[in-house]
């Protein structure tokens, strides 16, 4: 196990390994802050109830474990009659809403967990009539 040597890399920051950087030429007063906009928050906000895009679809939530190995889901019907971008926007929001996964397929919301009734509500806070249904 001899002594050996290693070699160090100068971290000082004095000299430029590269040789060259791309923004050395750029003046730095001229960037400036990104302009804030107060229309355009990040925070939830149900939308309107009356809005005649879903003001009478009627979306019923219902849990299933059946052919899915135990695992216990939540299934939305009847988005199928929703465009698809904004049946992912509804999921999306759920999602993010209840802290777990799911995807949509035939029409359907297919949501991770035992949570039906939590869905319900956030379902009535987007604006949506949901309905119970199953065990």
């Amino acid at each position: 196990m001899g002594n050996k040597q290693k070699s160090r890399i100068d971290t000082s920051g004095d000299t430029d390994p590269f040789g060259h950087n791309p923004f050395g030429s750029l003046p730095g007063s001229g960037l400036s802050a990104p302009a804030s906009n107060p229309s355009a928050s990040t925070s939830f906000t149900p939308e309107q109830p009356d809005s005649p895009a879903h003001k009478d679809q009627i979306l019923r939530v219902r849990r299933e474990k059946k052919g899915r190995a135990g695992k216990t889901v939540t299934i939305v019907y009847g988005t199928d009659a929703l465009p698809s971008i904004k049946a992912a926007e509804i999921l999306a929001k759920l999602k993010k809403a209840l802290a777990c996964g799911g995807a949509v397929e035939d029409g359907c919301l297919i949501l991770q967990g035992d949570q039906p009734d939590r869905v319900c509500a956030l379902l009535k806070e987007l604006g949506f009539r949901s309905i119970r249904s199953g065990g």
